[in-house]
């Protein structure tokens, strides 16, 4: 099926996401739960591949903080009074006939709320993994919405970071081929905080789990023990990415962490001639297996001050660290995936007499459930980025050990060179 990170196959790219909810209301019988199940979930597909370029494109802006506001009255004005009830019975798992205690604007905000909720952990899944608007769309006989197929993105947290130090491929496409696009600076665009990191503002945002607006869809709490949480994640985020141990007291958000510049000189200059980046070419298949070599091949031949068991000791270690790097990412990323695909799923729906096969929010998909996924969305994301820098800092310092190395045979080889010379003069 198609990707959900993307333009569904039966959305046209083009279309203003504005008009989307009033589009959809005269198209569609909005009288029945699951018609409104088939609007919300086009709406919240539509509104995140909407923003995703946005974002790739403009990076985060001032200008986009009323997204959440843009989606929740389109989701509200798709939520008719005289379904509100029926659907809220379904969601809170409640008989319908217990379901007559609550009023129309109760269950219209309680589903409200509902919607939301699933359209902030694909918004965060959706720049966690894959912020590209456009993506390959995998064909299958599965009614899932996302496949589980593992692609390295450039533009994510972690692909950002693997892709410094090798090009990937997954093996189970027809192109086997490592990519051999050129870097571009906008694979790691300038971020001067954590908070301008691609899916970082999206996770801070499912920590909030309490006290829903209506009117901006917004969750504007945090209960106690996700505020423990929350504190908690923020420490491990501050020592990644500062090395520091203590957190100083106006670090009080992801986005006040600031990201100091400690990469290396010779990482930084990994587009000279004398470093070579990306070192390795990775490749792996359905099965999660990681296999890396070396895109240049090792001389093994002796050079003076340089010890060629060390080179090639630090190159299998490299190797094994970029391996372990990459299933840690597929693994986590396989389990997201599989968030997704608990939320949504195609099924046939019949418009204007005709049957189609269109997304939908799962039918029997309860509010505790969907808070359960809002939790475990966000605590993958965390332990999956944490880990990625961390890989990332290591693999700098190998990166940096073995350019010297490199350095020490290219100085070797110069001193020969020049002996060869002086040779050949007195010669003459």
């Amino acid at each position: 099926m198609g990707n959900v990170l993307s333009l569904l196959d039966s959305f046209d790219a083009s279309t203003d996401t504005e008009d989307t909810a009033s589009n959809l209301l005269p198209e569609m019988d909005l009288s029945s739960v699951d018609d409104l199940d088939f609007a919300a979930a086009e709406i919240i597909l539509t509104t995140n591949s909407s923003q995703l370029s946005v974002v790739v494109e403009r990076g985060y802006d001032a200008d986009d903080s009323d997204k959440t506001d843009s989606l929740a009255h389109k989701v509200a004005a798709a939520i008719q009074h005289d379904v509100a009830v029926a659907k809220w019975s379904r969601i809170m798992d409640t008989p319908t006939m217990e379901s007559g205690s609550v009023d129309s604007e109760t269950a219209r905000r309680d589903v409200s709320a509902y919607y939301i909720n699933i359209a902030r952990v694909l918004s965060a899944i959706s720049m966690a993994i894959q912020p590209e608007p456009e993506v390959v769309r995998n064909a299958g006989d599965s009614d899932d919405i996302i496949s589980p197929d593992f692609s390295m993105s450039r533009l994510s947290f972690c692909g950002s970071r693997i892709r410094r130090f090798a090009k990937t491929a997954f093996t189970g496409t027809e192109d086997a081929d490592a990519d051999t696009e050129p870097e571009t600076e906008s694979t790691v665009a300038e971020m001067t905080t954590l908070g301008n990191q691609y899916g970082i503002p999206e996770l801070h945002e499912l920590y909030f789990n309490t006290d829903y607006d209506n009117e901006t869809g917004a969750f504007l709490g945090m209960t106690d023990d996700i505020k423990a949480v929350y504190n908690r994640d923020l420490e491990r985020f501050y020592q990644a990415f500062s090395g520091e141990t203590t957190v100083p007291d106006h670090i009080k958000r992801f986005g006040d962490i600031p990201l100091n510049d400690n990469t290396s000189d010779v990482a930084k200059d990994s587009k000279s001639k004398d470093a070579p980046s990306p070192l390795f070419v990775c490749k792996f298949n359905e099965s999660d297996e990681v296999d890396c070599d070396p895109i240049f091949t090792p001389d093994n031949n002796e050079h003076d001050g340089v010890e060629p068991a060390l080179k090639s000791s630090l190159i299998t270690q490299f190797a094994e660290h970029l391996q372990k790097m990459i299933h840690s990412v597929i693994t986590r990323r396989r389990a997201l995936v599989e968030i997704v695909n608990k939320m949504f799923v195609f099924e046939t729906q019949t418009v204007d007499e005709e049957r189609k096969k269109r997304p939908r929010i799962r039918a029997y998909l309860t509010s505790d459930t969907v808070e359960k996924l809002v939790t475990e969305a966000q605590k993958i994301i965390t332990d999956m980025s944490l880990q990625c820098e961390i890989d990332n800092r290591i693999g700098d310092e190998l990166f940096t050990a073995l350019h010297a190395i490199q350095t020490l045979e290219g100085n070797a080889s110069q001193i020969r060179g020049m002996e060869h010379d002086l040779d050949l003069l007195i010669y003459a």
